[in-house]
């Protein structure tokens, strides 16, 4: 009796501990605020760094673009995981003592050295010629054509290198406008959205669902609003309209009304441009969220609105 006894108090203090860690775990979860950090600069370079973590760090998502590439890594624990780009660049390596390796300029210097003619210094200090080239230069017509192929070789690395430089100096601009070309794809697809959903409130019998939706959709935003923002940003989309939604989503946040934000809308430019820098940051609250959903979900005036929008 006394053996059963102790199995089931045994079996009973795993179960209050596992208890006590899925209320620990969910405590955790909706009780420790989730933290974002945002950051861009869109000067000569356009850079930008986003950085969300949760619980000292101990779970992390960060994720930077810089010079047309994006790279994103998730953090969990000790554990790292790269999302989108690569960890480290192709042309520089970093070995055990921390110096930076350069293949790419190792090898290329190794094919030059390959390609023309190899000299040696004997220990009586002259130079003497490797025959690594073969027989095919001891033809008479063999250093004109050497002559012709260096002369080549010299003029194609010369529109490389101007190629490079172009390219180098016209990366920001395109970054910039492959940025504000897809912005515009998405606002347009956004104000097709925005019709639909103008037909919907435009019924008499959701008023009361549409109403409710809003109050919810404005403290939602007022929940993931930064608590922390420094903005000094000229910007045009490249078309007056889609710069005046811009700036009025941003107007819907009163945060860009404090000191330190100076956010100027150009809608006589006919080019997509940035110019300044901004850095915002936050927190939120998982349990706040979470309220707002059950609540909506327990209206049956915004669900009505949910089977509409499905039906459709």
């Amino acid at each position: 009796m006394t053996i059963f006894l102790l199995i089931i108090k045994i079996i009973g203090c795993i179960l209050l501990a596992a208890v006590a860690l899925i209320i620990l775990t969910a405590a955790l979860i909706l009780f420790v605020p989730v933290r974002y950090r945002i950051s861009a600069d869109f000067s000569a370079y356009t850079s930008a760094e986003a950085s969300v973590s949760w619980l000292l760090h101990l779970v992390s998502l960060d994720a930077s673009y810089r010079d047309g590439q994006l790279k994103a890594f998730l953090r969990i624990l000790f554990i790292r995981k790269a999302l989108a780009g690569e960890e480290s660049d192709s042309l520089n390596h970093t070995d055990e003592d921390g110096n930076i390796a350069k293949h790419s300029i190792t090898e290329h210097i190794d094919e030059e050295k390959n390609e023309t003619v190899q000299t040696d210094t004997d220990e009586n200090g002259s130079k003497y010629v490797n025959d690594t080239i073969g027989a095919e230069n001891t033809h008479p017509c063999s250093s004109d054509h050497a002559e012709g192929s260096r002369s080549d070789k010299e003029s194609g690395r010369r529109t490389r290198r101007h190629a490079s430089i172009k390219d180098r100096l016209l990366k920001p601009f395109r970054s910039v406008r492959d940025f504000f070309r897809q912005l515009k794809k998405m606002l347009r697809d956004l104000r097709g959205s925005i019709d639909r959903i103008r037909q919907i409130t435009s019924d008499t019998r959701l008023r009361k669902g549409v109403s409710h939706l809003k109050q919810e959709l404005f403290r939602v935003l007022k929940l993931i609003c930064p608590r922390r923002l420094r903005m000094n940003l000229r910007f045009s989309a490249g078309s007056p309209d889609i710069t005046g939604i811009i700036l009025g989503i941003c107007a819907m946040f009163p945060i860009t009304y404090q000191k330190g934000c100076a956010l100027e809308a150009d809608f006589d430019s006919e080019d997509m441009y940035a110019r300044g820098y901004a850095l915002l940051s936050g927190r939120v609250f998982l349990y706040r969220i979470l309220a707002v959903i059950i609540r909506v979900i327990c209206d049956k005036d915004c669900m009505r609105i949910f089977n509409r929008l499905r039906n459709d």
